[in-house]
């Protein structure tokens, strides 16, 4: 990010690996709206689902083609800060998953994660891997 540019933030939502069957129904998940509609305020901000756009992996095999495509995804968009929605403890691996591939990528960016997970288990998140810059507890509004 260079000085005086407004930084542009990329919401996403991960996805789930190993979904159980008696969740079938992907959900549109609000609070991310709802965070992008009070940051675009201030800041450019991009949104993505990726349940709904990439689906949910059930398998390694799946798993791979998910990371193929969240790596083509991230070299595609234009973003300071990535904001990682961690929304449920399904979505944890999954969440881990797309940290990483962003830090290989760019090692430079700000990557933020927050959530229902991360609010009820921080120690998850802030374990030294170097993956998380900032993990967000509680509302996110204030603290990106």
């Amino acid at each position: 990010m260079t000085s005086g540019k407004t930084p542009h933030i990329l919401l996403l939502h991960p996805s789930c690996f190993f979904y159980p069957p008696w969740m079938e129904r992907a959900e549109l998940k609000t609070s991310l709206v709802w965070l992008a509609s009070y940051l675009s305020r201030r800041f450019g901000v991009s949104y993505a689902d990726f349940e709904q756009q990439i689906g949910r992996p059930n398998s390694p095999t799946q798993i791979r083609r998910y990371e193929r495509q969240v790596r083509r995804f991230l070299l595609s968009q234009e973003f300071d800060i990535l904001a990682i929605s961690c929304w449920t403890s399904l979505s944890y691996r999954a969440t881990l998953s797309v940290a990483r591939i962003c830090r290989e990528l760019f090692p430079e960016k700000l990557i933020v994660v927050g959530g229902y997970h991360v609010t009820a288990r921080p120690h998850e998140f802030d374990n030294g891997n170097g993956l998380f810059d900032c993990v967000v507890c509680g509302e996110g509004e204030l603290a990106l």
